[in-house]
């Protein structure tokens, strides 16, 4: 990380008695107030003596009803942190841009007779290699947040709408495809479900450029799931001093720029696109900072919008009913048995372990504390 950014992060905080992850989050300018409301509203809503979402019963059932209510709760409280990671992981790929600007700096020349010449220094060592290496790996980990972010406000869209596909596995496809325009809005549930679809329609294409969010996910699939796409760089001069003979000694500054169709293979690109459009033509630092501040925008524009829904939920349950649907097994039971490379090695029996203020609640109103685990066997 720059001295810039460590500087930054060593401040106290101004309030240190705001939770971690909220102060950090404001800390790095993250900053999701509404969010944080809607998180504990539903978060307030769990009801250790009904199981779950109080209000909800006895709808879908106590079993369903417990495992979609924790499952949307943590969703909604995993954004923020996801979006600490997107900001740090920046952090960390300025560092390291950086250092490889520092490297490659002096690659250009003047020379005395054939004008300017590029000679890029030898990577000698590992450490020259891992300069590109490690901005990559900040690289993916700035997509991998911002999508995870996104998906689990897409889960979160699901668990306060009510719409009935499986919560465990939503993202912002599954909810955007629930939230079909041409379903009937013959009740005030439906009314509310689709006030919310226009809601984040406009909030989708107000937060950013045409086409923002499909590029996004686009670009994160390419980098966890396909190969990975040439990557263009530019060197640029920076500044120009001048040796003792006269003669200017440029200094060049490395411009990234990240590519304009990743949803594409590199031929596909090349035959649709002319050399010069196949990135963004600006720098790949301005792109990333544009997503997450577009994220941000959509994430506490959609949860102003999910408030306001899941209050008109609990001022009036019978309004819209949690569906089975969306927790459509039960509760599943381990797929495999994996133990590890060297099991035993560390045994653990905790008979006590810190956590955080909410997980008490969440494990009562689970029914997971030694008092109500053994009623999970009746549970509907």
């Amino acid at each position: 990380m720059r001295a810039q950014e460590l500087a930054m992060l060593a401040q106290p905080y101004a309030n240190a008695a705001v939770p971690p992850d909220r102060r950090l989050a404001d800390a790095l300018q993250i900053n999701l107030p509404t969010l944080h409301q809607l998180h504990d509203a539903i978060a307030n809503d769990l009801d250790p003596g009904q199981f779950g979402i109080g209000w909800w019963a006895p709808h879908p059932g106590t079993s369903r009803r417990i495992l979609i209510s924790d499952h949307l709760v943590q969703c909604v409280g995993t954004m923020s942190r996801n979006l600490i990671g997107a900001r740090l992981h920046l952090f960390e790929l300025a560092d390291w841009w950086e250092r490889e600007g520092e490297f490659l700096a002096g690659a250009v020349s003047v020379g005395p007779q054939r004008g300017l010449q590029v000679n890029f220094p030898p990577r000698a060592r590992p450490l020259d290699d891992v300069l590109e290496a490690m901005a990559g790996l900040h690289l993916s980990g700035f997509f991998r947040s911002v999508i995870s972010a996104l998906d689990c406000l897409g889960a979160t869209v699901v668990g306060v709408l009510a719409l009935p596909v499986g919560i465990l596995r939503s993202g912002m496809a599954s909810a955007l495809t629930a939230l079909n325009p041409a379903q009937a809005r013959a009740t005030a549930g439906q009314q509310l479900q689709d006030d919310f679809r226009q809601l984040l329609e406009g909030l989708l294409a107000a937060a950013g450029p045409d086409a923002w969010f499909p590029w996004t996910g686009g670009f994160r699939n390419m980098l966890a799931h396909r190969a990975r796409r040439l990557q263009i760089s530019q060197l640029r001069p920076s500044h120009t001093l001048y040796g003792w003979d006269g003669r200017p000694i440029l200094r060049t500054e490395i411009v990234h720029h990240l590519a304009k169709d990743p949803a594409l293979s590199d031929v596909e690109a090349l035959l649709h696109r002319p050399a010069t459009a196949l990135t963004l033509t600006e720098p790949a630092q301005v792109t990333l900072a544009g997503v997450l501040g577009s994220t941000l925008q959509l994430v506490e524009g959609a949860s102003a919008g999910l408030l306001t829904a899941w209050i008109a939920r609990r001022q009036a349950p019978d309004v819209l009913h949690q569906p089975e649907e969306q927790w459509p097994d039960g509760p599943a039971h381990p797929p495999f048995n994996f133990d590890g490379y060297a099991p035993g090695t560390v045994p653990t029996n905790p008979g006590m372990f810190v956590t955080g203020p909410d997980t008490p609640v969440r494990f009562q109103a689970a029914a997971l504390d030694d008092a109500h685990r053994a009623q999970w066997a009746g549970f509907d």
